[in-house]
């Protein structure tokens, strides 16, 4: 009886260490598993204000895109202008072309001005003589 009593004794203060050891083991584990949880949740909160930093300059970049998109005419306003400054072009051409017409009516009454006091001159010395 006394050999069990050291058997069982030795298997008790075996299964003790053991479970120490299992527990040991258990707290690494846990302590692990705590560290790399954090680690994950300082990863994930990075990672978002990473995005929601990326997304703010987004956000600016397609409102500079639309401020700027704002400044520009639309193709059919271009071509509207377009036809107003064609139209505008040859009015002023029309316009030259009647102050030349006016021009060259004024030289034509001023040279047949000219020509009758010639005439008259020309008479006025054949009577004269």
């Amino acid at each position: 009886m006394p050999d069990e009593c050291v058997n069982n004794q030795c298997c008790s203060d075996r299964r003790e260490a053991c479970e120490k050891l299992i527990n040991v083991r258990l707290d690494v584990i846990r302590e692990l598993f705590e560290s790399k949880v954090a680690a994950t949740e300082k990863a994930t909160e990075l990672a978002a204000q990473v995005l929601k930093e990326r997304l703010k300059n987004l956000n600016e970049l397609r409102q500079m895109a639309q401020d700027r998109d704002a400044n520009y005419i639309t193709k059919a306003e271009f071509n509207l202008q377009v036809k107003e400054i064609e139209s505008l072009r040859l009015s002023r051409a029309s316009l030259e072309g009647k102050a030349s017409q006016a021009a060259v009516n004024v030289t034509f009454i001023v040279s047949a001005i000219g020509m009758l006091l010639a005439i008259i001159s020309i008479i006025i010395g054949l009577f004269h003589v």
